[in-house]
């Protein structure tokens, strides 16, 4: 597909070729369980749990403002896979697949947007876009809603550009 816009293409490392393939090739076993690394946020396991509790009940109860505070003070931190012990568990053959997938030069295509109503960008990945864009059928250039103002103006920044010079 001929894509009227830039693009901006990034090699991923090796560690992240590595989580990606594990979590593919894992994803349908479900006797496989994935590793992660501790996360440390400050938090005991009890405290953790406990704030863990009372996020639940907020949003059980629909009290944002509370759910939201809670957030504030003790962010989620995205615990990191354990690439190691999760390679050293993996079977022969998913092994060689998860090899296979390394060896090869991968990279992460990502689209920068800016929104033509109130200038906000923000970086999207330019699979989830194309997906979007195909089955929206936008014939030059894809559009999304801007999260900033929750306009319909959100765009490419090349088509950002060239609107915006005319």
């Amino acid at each position: 597909m001929h894509k009227p816009f830039k693009t901006n293409k990034r090699l991923l490392s090796k560690e992240e070729k590595m989580i990606r393939a594990i979590e593919f090739y894992t994803f349908d076993d479900l006797d496989f369980e994935l590793e992660y690394l501790p996360v440390d946020d400050g938090l005991t396991h009890e405290e953790r749990a406990a704030l863990d509790d009372a996020l639940d009940k907020a949003l059980d109860k629909d009290d944002f403002l509370e759910a939201d505070r809670l957030c504030e003070l003790h962010p989620y931190i995205e615990p990191q896979l354990d690439v190691p012990k999760n390679y050293d568990k993996l079977s022969s053959s998913v092994r060689f697949l998860v090899d296979a997938f390394v060896s090869r030069d991968i990279f992460e295509e990502t689209i920068t947007f800016k929104c033509l109503k109130c200038d906000y960008e923000e970086t999207l990945d330019l699979e989830i876009v194309e997906e979007s864009w195909d089955d929206i059928g936008f014939p030059d250039y894809p559009v999304a809603y801007c999260s900033n103002c929750n306009k319909d103006r959100l765009v490419p920044i090349d088509i950002y550009n060239k609107k915006k010079l005319k």
